[in-house]
């Protein structure tokens, strides 16, 4: 008892104690070691890289809850965020929607409003065919026809937002317009299943573990 009163003590009127020359300071009463540079460790050294391990661990996790929280916005992994996502402000947001919705709503609302960009004798014919370029380039992507190229991406889902835009201004005037929901369906369930023949076909990579024991047989 008098030996822990006194490191009590030792502790309270210099809580500060070198221990080398490398600027490490020990605090008796906490256990730690503290350095000048700000960084706190354990007193075992052979616990660093556990505790290395363990702050990776934590880290990823944490990565990985913030990208399952923006995947509304980014639909794609943080992987992909610098080839298929645009940054607006602290967030990544998907590339092919940054081109389509924007346009496509302003397109929307003046034709609700009377300001269409084209006869609307042409929008039976226009709006199916405009639909084509965005669908061609997600799905030859998809089922690996060609390579993502994000300038073609963006050009082809640009020319689709005005059919997108110009459907939608039907559906803001009279509900379940065929002008509208035709086109989502029929172009929408092609991106689809496009996108399900990619995941479900994509090749699986297989992860070796370097760290892992070796085996080897024995006779």
């Amino acid at each position: 008892m008098e030996q822990a009163v006194l490191r009590d003590e030792q502790f309270t009127e210099n809580p500060v104690r070198p221990i080398g020359p490398d600027g490490w300071d020990f605090y008796p009463a906490a256990g730690l070691c503290f350095a000048s540079r700000g960084r706190w460790d354990g007193m075992t050294t052979g616990s660093d890289a556990l505790f290395d391990e363990r702050l990776a661990q934590i880290n990823e996790r944490t990565r990985d809850h913030r990208a399952r929280r923006q995947l509304w916005l980014t639909h794609h992994w943080p992987k992909d965020y610098q080839q298929r996502c645009v940054r607006i402000g602290s967030r990544h947001v998907c590339r092919r929607c940054a081109a389509l919705y924007p346009l496509g709503f302003v397109v929307a609302f003046l034709a609700a409003f009377g300001l269409p960009l084209w006869p609307t004798t042409w929008d039976p014919t226009a709006i199916w065919i405009l639909c084509i370029p965005a669908t061609v380039a997600f799905v030859g992507e998809a089922i690996g026809v060609f390579r993502y190229s994000a300038k073609w991406q963006v050009a082809a889902m640009l020319i689709t937002a005005l059919a997108f835009g110009r459907g939608l201004g039907y559906e803001l005037v009279d509900r379940w317009s065929s002008e509208f929901w035709g086109p989502v369906a029929v172009f929408g369930g092609l991106w689809f299943f496009a996108s399900l023949f990619h995941h479900t076909t994509k090749p699986k990579v297989r992860v070796v573990d370097l760290a892992a024991p070796k085996i080897s047989a024995v006779d």
